[in-house]
């Protein structure tokens, strides 16, 4: 028993003899990384650390913070106090211009805000700490420049991502928060959809004034940084720059400063190019097609309303576009008011003329004014030339006004409401207000039975009857357009025609 015993305790020795140096190293290597340098010195460093007040040190540079002279009173003269200044270098790095909404004019763009700045609190040597150089501490432990977007548009309450600082050993501190700035932009919609905009940026401390919290550019950059920016599909960068701007109000002898980004923008026009622009082309277009139809057709106001309600579409599509509230009206509505005036007026016209065509002139004659004034004045207008020498035909010249008498004159006048009257005993007289008298076989057919001589109280004149009637239409339509003529009454009282018709 007891020789099994110690051939036993012999292999056990040697299954774990092998084990222990193996044991030995690992904890020899798992040593160093039991002591956490990283951890403790953050710990060491926020130990003491109280991030509601600034990062200053009274010592003087390089170990303190650099101090400036700062007057007491606003003006020149007066005693000044030396004072610790923190210094934020601040830039933008434009990644994409989301929107820009003309309805509520607010600019929508996506950046990165490039903050650095010295923290004097937070300063130690590497060769005390492993060689730590450098370490990512949660941005809610330290003290932060309370720099804020002054045209600030948007209901959120914090447009910035919660994102850790990169702490140097120097002290230096970089911060780079990705961030969705809404920011107000007055729009100028005039030359919509060619028009350009210009936006601009304000960021300052918003509660520090100048002397204590200090903002500069960063790395001496004067305009946005552009390396990682995505092309926007609406609108395409034309220019920008950055201004640094101090600012003493007249309450405080402190001065306030900023940075104001500007940049101008021009919006791409081949979307609206489709929406807008051709359509409102094609739909001129069929406006002169209005002028081309007959006049006396009905569907020509009926395309007119037609082309009216297309535009008024338009102006919708347009109004969705445009804010209620802007200064100005872009020119491309003022071109839609401008067309559907005109189709208004053409359906205007288009109706009186159809109305002329369908009753025609057997109610009642064309107004002397309205006569003179299509006849003289549109003539002049049109450049239509009134004084021709009329055609050799069988017509009968016109009463000359220098042989006319007032008797000849109360003729005339009953001549146009339908009644023949006496002239010069051997002279004639025909309408001039009416068409002349027919030649050939329509002088004839008007001359027929059909018609019956009258005798008023001034000159004989001629009168279809009752009977006769159908038969003078009936002749009238067959004839020609250039002999239908009504008959002219001489003095004598006979009815006279190109051909020497007979009288009734």
């Amino acid at each position: 028993m007891r020789l099994l015993e110690c051939i036993a305790a012999l292999l056990l020795l040697c299954q774990w003899a092998p084990r222990q140096p193996i044991l030995t190293a690992v904890s020899a290597l798992g040593q160093p990384q039991m002591k956490m340098a990283e951890k403790n010195l953050i710990k060491q460093l926020l130990q003491h650390y109280d991030k509601k007040s600034r990062p200053v040190i009274d010592a003087d540079p390089p170990y303190g913070t650099p101090k400036i002279e700062r007057r007491k009173e606003k003006h020149a003269n007066s005693s000044t106090i030396p004072i610790q200044q923190v210094t934020v270098e601040f830039g933008l790095r434009l990644v994409q211009i989301l929107d820009l909404d003309e309805m509520e004019q607010v600019l929508t763009t996506s950046m990165i805000s490039l903050y650095e700045w010295t923290d004097y609190h937070l300063r130690w040597e590497p060769e005390d700490e492993d060689g730590i150089m450098f370490v990512h501490i949660p941005t809610k432990d330290i003290w932060l420049p309370d720099i804020a977007l002054y045209n600030y548009a948007d209901e959120r309450l914090e447009e910035r991502r919660d994102v850790a600082a990169k702490v140097h050993y120097t002290g230096l501190v970089e911060w780079h928060p990705m961030a969705i700035y809404k920011s107000a932009c007055e729009i100028k919609i005039k030359f919509f959809p060619f028009d350009k905009q210009v936006c601009w940026l304000k960021f300052g401390p918003w509660t520090y004034d100048g002397w204590r919290v200090n903002i500069s550019y960063y790395h001496n950059m004067t305009k946005f940084d552009l390396e990682e920016m995505i092309d926007s599909p609406e609108w395409t960068i034309l220019s920008h720059k950055a201004k640094y701007n101090e600012e003493v109000y007249p309450c405080c002898p402190e001065p306030y400063v900023d940075i104001t980004f500007w940049i101008w923008i021009r919006r791409s026009t081949a979307f609206y190019t489709f929406i807008l622009i051709l359509p409102c082309f094609l739909l001129s277009s069929l406006t002169l097609v209005l002028f081309w139809l007959p006049p006396e057709t009905p569907a020509k106001m009926v395309l007119g309303m037609n082309i009216f309600v297309a535009f008024f579409l338009l102006m919708l599509l347009l109004e969705k576009q445009t804010p209620s509230a802007s200064d100005s009206f872009p020119l491309i509505g003022q071109y839609y008011c401008l067309n559907m005036g005109i189709i208004t007026l053409s359906t205007f016209l288009s109706v009186i003329v159809v109305n002329f065509h369908f009753r025609g002139d057997n109610r009642q004659e064309v107004p002397y004014w309205l006569k003179k004034l299509a006849i003289q004045h549109g003539s002049r207008l049109l450049f239509v030339n009134l004084n021709r020498k009329p055609p050799a035909s069988g017509l009968v010249p016109s009463a000359s006004r220098a042989n006319s008498t007032p008797a000849g004159n109360s003729d005339r006048r009953q001549q146009r409401r339908g009644v023949g009257g006496g002239g010069d005993a051997g002279g004639s007289r025909c309408y001039e207000d009416l068409p002349m008298q027919p030649t050939g076989a329509s002088a004839s057919a008007i001359t027929s039975p059909g018609y019956s001589l009258h005798a008023g109280n001034s000159s004989p004149h001629y009168a279809p009857s009752y009977h006769g009637r159908a038969a003078a239409a009936a002749a009238a339509a067959a004839a020609s357009p250039s002999d239908r003529r009504r008959p002219v009454n001489d003095a004598a009282g006979t009815s006279r025609s190109g051909g020497g018709g007979g009288g009734g």
